[in-house]
């Protein structure tokens, strides 16, 4: 190993050192806990401790960011009381079970709460925990009851199932009251009456491990209200594409990664927007289907367009469009794309430079242009660009994202 590499590890760890202190013994005095609390780090690495006095909690609650208490096995209700008052995100994965008091102690705490140990839960406790104001994570719930789910429903914001693998109609019932994004990475398989129970959430739908889909459980989420996200599906058959198709709201297809003309044209009848990110190409047959789709259409994985496939969507009118995956342009995709009607916006923001002569095909795009991936331009194409009467986004951007 070289010594610039080897100034580059310890380099590196120290820095890993500056923002996080990990406490390596398992006993925890008030003293040794005030002062832990009082440093600057952002994560106090405190899984090593596997029990908590109030007053040690109360210590800690003073720490400023990420705290970490996964060894804790048991908390008792004024322990758990003294640590809701910490005002970070706190991490207390170790606890495998939780009584209502303690949930209702913990509930009152404002930063986000992680209690992925968690293996199961009572309608009491999931009662006091929807009390709880920031993001909740409950990772280790394989199963859910339809009473604690009818409870967790009534949490507002950030709730977190990733364990959960299985779900009943009436548990799927239960929680498509859930008023905010319901995402349920977990879930692998669906039967037709738990996909019908879902359908009836009015919100964002996120079943993104979900690898197969039949007519009938695709016509079931059909009747789904809201933005749909089923990433995980490679493949998609013709049925299924048309009850999916029927859909209100944004629906997300990014695990395909090859489409044919029919089955562009069975999903261009979707009325709302379409993401097919994992598409890598696009054919000329598959691009005309698509200019015929009535919503915002997102091709950010495609790594190459062509001329012809370029024309073919810029036929569509008022609505965006997205290649961030493009990581390159030539001057004729630019002027074929810059024929795109509308005051919608066209995404290039996988772009690291422009060429002045992309740059003046694209300024007559009538809406605005994002070009958030820019690492250098040209005078000559700034010029260019300055001459597009839209907005050009050239910094950047929020993320975009189930």
């Amino acid at each position: 190993m070289g010594w610039g590499v080897v100034g580059m590890v310890l380099t590196m760890a120290a820095l890993a050192m500056a923002w996080q202190f990990i406490f390596r013994t398992g006993e925890l005095s008030l003293e040794r806990a005030r002062t832990l609390a009082a440093r600057k780090e952002l994560v106090l690495n405190l899984d090593a401790v596997t029990s908590l006095t109030p007053e040690v909690a109360g210590a800690l609650s003073k720490q400023q960011g990420w705290l970490f208490l996964n060894g804790l096995k048991t908390l008792s209700a004024e322990s758990a009381a003294k640590l809701a008052k910490h005002g970070g995100r706190l991490y207390l994965g170790g606890l495998s079970s939780l009584s209502p008091d303690v949930a209702g102690a913990l509930a009152t705490h404002e930063g986000w709460l992680c209690l992925d140990g968690l293996s199961t839960l009572s309608a009491e406790a999931a009662a006091e925990l929807a009390k709880h104001g920031s993001l909740l994570s409950l990772g280790g719930l394989k199963t859910l009851s339809a009473e604690a789910a009818e409870a967790l429903a009534k949490k507002r914001l950030w709730l977190k199932l990733d364990g959960l693998t299985t779900l009943t109609a009436e548990s799927a019932r239960a929680l498509a009251n859930y008023d905010d994004t319901l995402d349920l990475p977990g879930v692998r398989t669906l039967s037709t009456d738990v996909a019908a129970a879902l359908a009836t959430h009015r919100g964002k739908l996120c079943l993104p491990r979900l690898s197969s889909l039949s007519p009938e459980v695709a016509g079931a989420l059909a009747g789904h209200f809201g933005a749909l996200s089923l990433d995980g599906l490679s493949s998609l058959s013709k049925d299924s594409a048309e009850a999916l198709s029927s859909t209100l709201g944004e629906l997300s297809l990014g695990g395909l990664k090859t489409l044919s003309g029919s089955l562009a044209k069975t999903l261009a009848t979707h009325d709302g927007g379409l993401s097919l990110g994992g598409l890598t190409t696009l054919s000329l047959e598959g691009a005309a289907a698509l200019a015929e789709h009535q919503g915002d259409l997102d091709l950010a994985g495609l790594s190459t367009l062509s001329r012809e496939a370029a024309e073919a969507l810029a036929t569509r009118v008022g609505f965006s469009l997205s290649l961030d995956g493009l990581s390159t342009l030539s001057t004729e995709v630019a002027e074929a794309l810059a024929k795109c009607q509308g005051e919608a916006f066209l995404s290039l923001d996988g772009l690291t430079t422009l060429t002045p002569e992309a740059a003046e095909a694209l300024a007559p795009y009538e809406g605005n242009i994002h070009l958030h991936g820019l690492k250098t331009l040209s005078p000559k194409a700034a010029e260019a660009l300055a001459r597009h009467v839209g907005y050009r986004w050239l910094l950047t951007p929020w993320n975009k994202h189930c």
